[in-house]
């Protein structure tokens, strides 16, 4: 390919360019996760339970969850649920060993309890809220207004 003069100098100044060090942000901004917050160790732990580890896909499929420091918003697919839970469990399995289980957007307590201590509240099910899910939201707020005061 042949260049003439003035293509070569806007080569030469784009060379320059991508030679230059790249300045970096002084404050990068971390997106708090859902996702990230599941492979702490306690409940990383605690999903080496398959019915833990089953209840957490059907927690985390058809439902929002929002963090309450940041109020980020996660969701997701099936199919990526069933993946979120599959990697943390380490025992070699893939999505479709949690994948249209049955009970997805159903949420147990215990779920929303463990959610609420790494900081994320359910803002919408795949369902109407129940009286009994409304008091479990209802007690997840106080344990994390809890877990901020101490």
């Amino acid at each position: 390919m042949c260049y003439n003069k003035r293509d070569r100098a806007s080569l030469n100044e784009l060379l320059k360019e991508m030679a230059e060090p790249q300045k970096s942000n002084p404050n990068p901004v971390f997106i708090k996760s859902l996702e990230w917050d599941l492979g702490e160790t306690w409940i990383r732990t605690k999903m080496d339970d398959f019915k833990y580890a089953e209840n957490v896909y059907n927690a985390i499929c058809n439902t929002q969850w929002q963090h309450v420091e940041t109020n980020e918003i996660f969701h997701c697919s099936w199919r990526h649920a069933g993946d979120i839970v599959a990697r943390n469990r380490r025992y070699g399995e893939c999505y479709l060993d949690f994948y249209c289980s049955g009970n997805e957007g159903v949420i147990d307590p215990e779920i929303v309890t463990d959610f609420a201590k790494l900081g994320w509240l359910c803002v919408e099910e795949a369902s109407d809220l129940k009286k009994e899910d409304t008091k479990d939201l209802v007690e997840s707020s106080d344990l994390i207004s809890k877990i901020n005061k101490d």
